[in-house]
Order: structure tokens, then sequence, then C-alpha cells
């Protein structure tokens, strides 16, 4: 019986793998109290939701990794909003990393790494909607180049891109 509970207080410790959410099951009903998740990898997509709004927050297995994110698809409409904060919260109007809006484009936004192992992401939606509206965010947990680089007692243990980031060998690079 006890070997039960510590397996599944192991099992409840480690990070998901390489996930895909759609933000409206991460926040059912538009409920704005903030949601958690452990990951190593997701998809966030965002597509015909009717939500207004949606907090999340996500962490990634050590900390001695960070998010790297980056959009695969991005059409939102001018009264939507997803703001991007390096931390465990989303607090403070101008503490965000990136806001995106109808003006932002995949290349605009580019690749953006977070400077920490949080990552909260704040969505409001109108109730209007246009074909093709919403977006697909990657997010990855990285071991940077430069971690490995400056601390010699810091190893890839999982899996080395080619650009020299370590990531779990659950996600593709």
């Amino acid at each position: 019986c006890v070997l039960f509970f510590v397996l599944i207080l192991l099992q409840s410790s480690f990070a998901d793998n390489n996930l895909e959410f759609n933000i409206s099951s991460l926040c059912p009903g538009g409920r704005s109290s903030p949601t958690y998740k452990k990951i190593e990898g997701a998809v966030i997509t965002s597509d015909d939701d009717n939500h207004e709004s949606c907090i999340v927050t996500f962490q990634t297995n050590s900390i001695l990794q960070l998010f790297m994110l980056r959009f695969e698809h991005l059409a939102l409409g001018c009264e939507d909003h997803l703001f991007i904060f390096d931390s465990a919260h989303a607090i403070g109007i101008g503490s965000y990393v990136a806001h995106v809006s109808c003006r932002a484009t995949v290349s605009d936004v580019g690749t953006v790494f977070m400077r920490s192992n949080f990552l909260t992401l704040r969505f409001s939606k109108s109730s209007y909607n246009f074909e093709g509206s919403g977006f697909k965010l990657i997010l990855t947990a990285v071991k940077s180049p430069k971690l490995l680089r400056d601390n010699k007692d810091v190893k890839c243990r999982a899996f080395e891109c080619r650009n020299m980031f370590c990531i779990s060998r659950s996600l593709i690079c």
C-alpha cells in the first residue's frame, strides 16, 4: 500500500511530454482562475473558441530548463489578446514579454525565449470570430547551449538538437 502511494507521488512530480491542448480545454467555460501544468513540451491551439478569458501557467520539469515558444499559426481578431509572461503569474500591465494581437504575424513574433522555467499565458477573446482565426503555439522546455557550455557539471542527458539545445527525447527538434 505504501509503495503504491510512493509510485503515485513520483509519477505526479514528472512533467508531461508533448501534449496538445485547445485553450478552451485548459479554461473550460471561460474560467478566469489560473490553470497550472508541468510540461516538457506542448502544442496550444485556439480556433473557434468563444470563451472570454483564460490564464494558464506552465512549468518545466527542471529549474535548469527554460521555455522556447514559436507560433505556427497566428490570426487573432483585433479584440483578441494574448499576453505572454516570463513568470508564474500574469501580474502587471507592463510585465509581459509579448503582447500578441491582430497586428502580429508569425514572423513578427518569431521565436521567444523565457528566462525562467515558468511561462504564463493570459488570453482574452471576443465573441466575434472570423474564419481561420486563432493560433497554434509550440512550447518546448530546453536547456540552453550557454548553460551547457558555461557549467561543466550540467550535461545534456536527453536529446541534443543541431542548434545545441537540449530537449526531452520525446520531443521533435
